[in-house]
Formats: structure tokens, C-alpha cells, sequence
């Protein structure tokens, strides 16, 4: 069903881009039922939804990004404490 709603919003937007010349009985019988649909408040529902996930999604990738910041906090410290008995990667034997 929300599918079929975006279609007929999407739809109801095109609309008015499409002269009546152009347009077929169909398309003017979807015009005529687009006029009753209140799209500004729709629109104004669909901004704010979509501003929310936004923020929401901002808020998520800040708490990622400070994890990592701590993770690499913590290897750059683990880093620091070389020593020379401990074997790298690198060493051969």
C-alpha cells in the first residue's frame, strides 16, 4: 500500500510538468483524484521524517567514529610501549 501511495504522490507531482493535450483520460482521472490528496502536508510530514532519520543517522556515525578514535587511541598507546624482547611481524629467524 505505501508503494501504490508513493506512486500516486509521484504521480500527483509529474502532473502538472504534463499539458492536457497530452495527457489521456487515465492521467486526467488521476489529476482529478491527485487535487483531493492534501500534498503539502504531506510534504511537510515526509521533510520532517526524513530530517529525523538524518539526524538520527548522524548521531550513529558520531558514535562510531568515537569508538574507533578510542580503539585507535588505545593502539596508538599499545604502540608506544615497544619492547625489544617481543617479537614484530617482521623479525626473521
Amino acid at each position: 500500500m505505501s508503494n501504490l501511495g508513493l506512486i500516486i504522490y509521484l504521480l500527483s507531482r509529474a502532473l502538472p510538468r504534463i499539458n492536457n493535450d497530452e495527457a489521456s483520460k487515465f492521467w486526467v482521472s488521476v489529476g482529478d483524484f491527485s487535487k483531493r490528496i492534501p500534498l503539502e502536508k504531506i510534504d511537510k510530514i515526509l521533510n520532517k521524517f526524513l530530517e529525523k532519520i538524518l539526524r538520527r543517522t548522524r548521531v550513529g556515525i558520531l558514535k562510531v567514529d568515537n569508538l574507533v578514535s578510542s580503539y585507535l587511541g588505545k593502539v596508538k598507546e599499545g604502540n608506544k610501549e615497544d619492547k625489544d624482547d617481543q617479537p614484530t611481524l617482521f623479525d626473521r629467524k
